[in-house]
């Protein structure tokens, strides 16, 4: 199944801001990460290296598939050629309603494939999945004409097919799109058409002044649609671009920019409990109004504390805590002094382990009734000592 936004398509183009700033490189540059915890991914860059004030940069795991580029493009030219053989009505080139004049077949032009424009595919279809149309979560009105050039390449207008299923690929899309070719024909818009659908996508596929398009797909299983590819369309490719593929083909972690009214609580995850000289990393989670309420890691934007540095320091920017002296604190987690998160922590002694937690009484409620949890727990030491602990309960059965 195929969700096609026509509507908020439209929009793109009434608010597109034309940019002239240019990336040496690919936006889309995968770094591994220094740590060897095989359920971590590389990363894949967004549009920017550090959130805007008042947003945070989140981690989306996902993964995409090498993509035969060239049967995508050739059935996009395919169609192009078509449209203007049968002399079907101009595009209008803000994707507004179409024009009254006709294609011929001198219009008909090719288009490219674009590097640079499947860089900015492969970020807004990972945003996409978080939220449905053509909005960035990063504020409220951006698009994806509003990202920078990269390779010197400028979206014009942009593309999204919706799947509930995960096993779909580019052409899939392209083919998707071309479903609208009837309402195309008979001037079906968006607010005419029963199902919402109209031409906008079609439209945008034949349209000659477009002469490049880069694609990307992204699987979260996470998400209402599990997977999402986004066509981006250009008038020109920049010089330093290049008809190449990235060719990503594996799982990864997408970096994604939301500012932070989509944030709705803010959490600490990792261990509590640390061995002097012990080094160790926290992470802030943040709950949204996003698709799902969708939950992430913050890679950036939040501002780490501790109440005393001498037993458990913590660097600021990144979450990283040292086990400096024996005792308890709290490690306090804070976005834009709005969201707060606290945690508390505990340094054993040199040479003193956990040896078991002591699980709580079953807890029997009924259906749909939240239990009261413990605030906290036995925890037995290697020394025969008991404690007591704060702990989070992140889930429960």
């Amino acid at each position: 199944m195929v969700i096609q936004h026509s509507k908020r398509y439209i929009a793109v183009i009434i608010s597109m801001v034309m940019l002239i700033s240019v990336f040496s490189s690919p936006s889309l540059s995968i770094i591994t990460r220094a740590d060897s915890d095989p359920t971590t991914y590389e990363l894949g860059m967004t549009d920017v290296t550090e959130p805007k004030t008042g947003n945070i940069l989140i981690e989306v795991p996902g993964a995409s598939r090498k993509q035969d580029i060239e049967a995508a493009i050739n059935r996009i030219n395919e169609i192009r050629e078509e449209a203007c053989r049968e002399g079907l009505a101009k595009p209008n080139d803000d994707n507004g309603e179409q024009l009254s004049e006709k294609l011929t077949e001198a219009d008909y032009k090719t288009v490219e494939y674009s590097l640079g424009l499947e860089c900015i595919a492969l970020i807004r279809a990972a945003e996409a999945g978080l939220l449905m149309g053509h909005n960035r979560p990063n504020s409220r009105g951006n698009k994806a004409s509003d990202i920078k050039a990269i390779n010197g390449s400028t979206v014009w207008l942009e593309n999204i097919a919706y799947f509930e299923d995960s096993d779909n690929t580019l052409l899939s899309a392209v083919n998707a799109w071309y479903e609208e070719k009837d309402n195309y024909i008979n001037n079906i818009t968006a607010d005419k058409d029963p199902q919402g659908i109209g031409y906008g996508h079609y439209q945008t596929m034949i349209n000659p002044d477009i002469t490049c398009v880069g694609m990307g797909l992204f699987s979260n299983p996470e998400v209402s649609y599990p997977e999402i590819i986004t066509g981006e369309f250009g008038h020109a490719k920049g010089a330093g671009d290049m008809s190449l593929s990235l060719g990503v083909n594996r799982k990864y972690t997408q970096l994604v920019e939301i500012d932070n009214s989509r944030i709705s609580k803010l959490s600490i995850s990792g261990e509590g409990i640390f061995i002097l000289g012990e080094t160790d990393k926290l992470n802030a989670v943040v709950s949204t109004s996003l698709d799902s309420n969708y939950s992430a890691v913050v890679n950036k934007g939040v501002t780490w504390s501790s109440d005393d540095s001498s037993i458990v320091s913590v660097d600021e920017s990144t979450g990283e805590v040292t086990a400096v002296s024996p005792g308890q604190t709290k490690i306090t987690a804070k976005i834009a002094d709005k969201y707060i998160a606290k945690k508390d922590v505990m340094v054993l002694g040199e040479g003193i382990s956990v040896s078991e937690v002591v699980q709580p009484e079953d807890i029997v409620v009924e259906n749909r009734v939240i239990p009261d949890l413990p605030e906290n727990v036995k925890v037995n030491l290697s020394n025969g000592d008991s404690i007591n602990i704060r702990v989070n309960w992140e889930d429960y059965d």
